[in-house]
């Protein structure tokens, strides 16, 4: 639950609060992109996804990049803030969508591929090609993460890239 609670916080700090997103008169709306298990019942986002609503957000989980990339223009068009979140090999779905045109106004990427390109599996950095196609940014990562495909180390990196 702490990282729930840690999401649930960063989600905050980009939106205000889900009160404050609904004096706008719509809710915010997160496009929520699983890992490389889709949408399984072990997800982060799959099992993040209830009390994300239950906090005031609206949510569609998708596993593909044009169908979020839809998905954003879709909740764009009706004057919702929208945020695209990837986890794990989600990351590289979002980048994918992004780098397809997506509009998001923030992405999310947990726990994500940030290697620099053309290292194997350095698939976010890789699909975007330039930091200028990210819309405000929260990268959220452990640092005790063990996956050789998420390392931590990468995270700085990717900051400093991205700017």
């Amino acid at each position: 639950m702490k990282r729930i609670g840690i999401a649930l916080a960063g989600l905050v700090l980009l939106y205000g609060t889900p009160a404050q997103a609904q004096a706008a008169r719509q809710p915010p709306a997160l496009v929520l992109i699983p890992g490389a298990g889709g949408a399984s019942p072990r997800d982060f986002l799959v099992l993040s996804q209830g009390l994300f609503e239950a906090s005031g957000f609206v949510t569609e989980m998708t596993t593909g990049a044009s169908h979020a990339a839809a998905l954003v223009a879709g909740y764009k068009a009706r004057g919702q803030r929208v945020t695209l979140v990837g986890m794990s090999l989600g990351a590289a779905t979002a980048a994918q969508a992004l780098a397809a045109g997506a509009q998001p106004d923030r992405v999310v990427f947990a726990a994500g591929g940030l290697l620099p390109p053309g290292t194997p599996n350095g698939a976010v950095r890789d699909l975007l090609g330039d930091p200028a196609r990210l819309p405000r940014t929260l990268v959220l990562h452990h640092r005790e993460d063990a996956c050789h495909l998420t390392p931590p180390g990468a995270v700085a990196e990717f900051v400093r890239w991205s700017g």
